[in-house]
């Protein structure tokens, strides 16, 4: 058919991925607080899991999280007051993240 576009299902990014990911960071350790996992750098918190598996926040510039939440504004919000971004794990792919 003219016209019909098929999307590829993207395969959802599992917390295994995100760990791994996260603690490929030099000196990046895993910890929780209020009972959600977080990763840290010199107890410094860049990202967090308190969504269980469906999502990660993450610390970034607010310009880059501008960008991204226009970009895809369902996989993409601004989490905390804006300081962070919030990133759903079933719309990005790995390289995205």
């Amino acid at each position: 058919m003219v016209g019909v576009c098929r999307v590829r299902r993207r395969r959802r990014i599992t917390l295994a991925a995100v760990r791994r990911l996260a603690l490929a960071l030099p000196e990046a350790v895993e910890r929780a607080h209020f009972d959600v996992p977080d990763f840290r750098v010199r107890n410094k918190i860049f990202a967090a899991l308190p969504d269980g598996d469906r999502a990660v926040v993450v610390k970034t510039d607010p310009a880059n999280a501008d960008a991204l939440i226009s970009w895809d504004g369902i996989a993409f919000w601004n989490e905390w007051r804006g300081r962070w971004l919030g990133v759903r794990l079933d719309r990005v792919s790995l390289p995205v993240l």
